[in-house]
């Protein structure tokens, strides 16, 4: 009984748009950009890549948060 009251919003994060649609193509993307060597310009740092992909693929901070907190009551 414990594990389903654990998991009772697994369901509607894992099948969100969020999740489904927007966070892999952000992901994908940053990956991309930390990998990416373009000499002789110097990377941003991993947070402001981060931002700046997050800000590209309209997630909201909020939103993004929410998840992650969703995610780690859930499943962490």
């Amino acid at each position: 009984m414990r594990d389903h009251r654990k998991l009772r919003r697994a369901p509607e994060l894992v099948l969100s748009d969020r999740v489904q649609h927007l966070y892999p193509g952000m992901v994908a993307n940053v990956v991309e950009r930390m990998f990416r060597v373009d000499n002789p310009t110097p990377k941003p740092g991993v947070r402001r890549i981060f931002n700046q992909e997050r800000k590209r693929s309209g997630v909201r901070r909020r939103d993004l948060l929410r998840d992650g907190w969703t995610g780690f009551r859930s499943f962490g």
